[in-house]
């Protein structure tokens, strides 16, 4: 099948953009059922990669695979992909001790899905339904090269977010009892009974995020809102007064919130929203979604603020973006990278997500 792009769609596909919107090509009204794999052409016929669909009514609609003519994505594509994403990471210190990344997403070329190891045991989040087809072949692959001893597996549900852990078809028996800390967040799962077990996630671009959170949330007021499963188990361990999360509908979570006015948020603004806004864009309407995290705060709150969308990665953008919703509003501290967190080859920049931590000046 193929998937001819428009003059626009081309131009960001050749500048590298990972993803095509549904707007952006000429082939289909709706989009083909989620994992169908598509060669992807410009208005003339040229060839430009191959792409995944996720089906219609999803944001992105497409996403790259591959730029290669090559197109057979059987099981030696897989082990040869699997094993250039371990060699980059070969010998970094995060391997010898601690959780750390096999697989990372759009830098890895395995388009929504991230794996991450810890105590040789692996855990995969599929964040995209494209890519279940070959879920097989990526676990086999897995297994074999990076010498898991376990490998756990969570995959999306339809209204956004994960499902329960469970364990990969493929695996070996995990090891019945498994321990981790991070930044004061203890965990302990029976892993070979509880398969619903909620395991806070790895990912490393995240670690300073829970570090203030595990450290800023005690005796606090606290408001989670959006995809932020660590961060919100994180801010819940640190024994806050009040603490709630809401994964969606943020504008009726907020209205609630005005009665009891926390004192600690942290929001990950979704790049698009049917559920919470109306037709909600994060450029677009971040300003409005701003000033009613502000009305909604007490004046000694800090706000955790961050986002998927490119146009909000920088600091600027989200001073602008408090700018234009007449709130003053002060940047306190950005997390992110750092001595904890370097950025290395393995992570390119541009993938890792920042955090931004600020105050709103007291309303009159």
């Amino acid at each position: 099948m193929n998937l001819r792009l428009s003059l626009a769609g081309t131009s960001a596909l050749l500048k590298g953009h990972p993803w095509i919107a549904a707007d952006a090509q000429l082939s289909y009204r709706l989009p083909p059922p989620p994992g169908t794999l598509l060669k992807v052409q410009d208005s003339q016929g040229n060839f430009l990669g191959w792409a995944l669909s996720e089906g219609p009514g999803v944001h992105p609609a497409f996403r790259m695979l591959s730029r290669l003519r090559r197109g057979d994505f059987g099981e030696a594509w897989w082990q040869e992909l699997v094993e250039q994403a371990l060699a980059k990471r070969r010998g970094l210190p995060e391997q010898a001790s601690g959780a750390h990344r096999l697989l990372n997403a759009e830098a890895d070329s395995v388009p929504g899905l991230r794996c991450d190891a810890c105590g040789g045991i692996g855990f995969l989040s599929l964040g995209a339904d494209s890519l279940n087809p070959f879920l097989p072949l990526i676990e086999k692959a897995l297994l074999e090269q990076a010498g898991l001893r376990g490998l756990w597996r969570r995959l999306p549900l339809p209204k956004g977010g994960y499902g329960p852990w469970h364990r990969s078809p493929l695996a070996p028996l995990s090891p019945a009892r498994l321990e981790a800390r991070e930044y004061g967040l203890h965990a302990r799962l029976d892993l070979d009974k509880e398969d619903a077990g909620v395991w806070p996630p790895w990912p490393l671009e995240r670690r300073s995020w829970r570090a203030w959170a595990a450290g800023s949330c005690a005796g606090r007021r606290v408001l989670a809102l959006g995809s932020l499963d660590g961060e919100s188990a994180a801010a819940e361990a640190a024994a806050p007064v009040r603490f709630q999360r809401l994964a969606k509908g943020f504008i009726e979570g907020l209205k609630k919130a005005l009665s009891w006015q926390p004192d600690r948020l942290l929001v990950d603004v979704p790049v698009q929203s049917k559920e919470s806004f109306g037709h909600f864009d994060a450029a677009k309407h971040g300003p409005r979604l701003l000033k009613a995290l502000a009305e909604a705060s007490s004046p000694d709150a800090e706000l955790l603020l961050t986002s998927p969308h490119p146009s909000l990665a920088g600091a600027e953008a989200w001073e602008g973006a408090w700018l234009k919703a007449g709130v003053a509003a002060r940047l306190v501290q950005v997390l992110g990278p750092g001595p904890d967190c370097p950025e290395l080859s393995a992570f390119p920049e541009g993938r890792q997500r920042r955090a931004f931590v600020f105050t709103v000046a007291p309303r009159d």
